[in-house]
């Protein structure tokens, strides 16, 4: 799909801040290359992130973000952005297209109230892969 189709699609404009590596990029210990990046629009197909290093079409994409761990390949870019098509079950998408739904309402209201039956909990010490 191309950024212009994307851009008429049903969507929602969310900006989330997250991480995300390219497949063929490794740093000086040959480890992959993390990268800063934020949403500027997301479905439960793809999504359109800024980026600092732009990959080309094709590219395997693997992002972390609050919304989870997720992966895919650029099917499009443009000028600091790409185009990701998200690779997942029918399920998993089912799920991502709830928390999205979510996040838009949470948007348009913040004081909308958290329901989660049970509280986040912050490790106070961050366990490393």
């Amino acid at each position: 799909m191309s950024v212009r189709g994307f851009l008429r699609e049903p969507a929602v404009n969310i900006a989330v801040d997250g991480q995300y590596t390219l497949a063929n990029r490794f740093d000086s210990n040959g480890k992959p290359s993390t990268f800063a990046c934020r949403t500027s629009r997301i479905s439960p197909l793809r999504m359109m992130i800024a980026v600092p290093v732009v990959g080309r079409v094709g590219d395997s994409h693997h992002l972390l973000r609050e919304l989870g761990k997720l992966e895919g390949h650029i099917s499009d870019t443009a000028r600091g952005s790409s185009l990701v098509e998200l690779v997942m079950t029918p399920s998993m998408r089912e799920k991502f297209a709830g928390k999205l739904t979510w996040l838009d309402k949470k948007r348009k209201n913040p004081a909308l109230p958290e329901v989660r039956l049970h509280a986040r909990i912050i490790p106070a010490t961050r366990i490393r892969p």
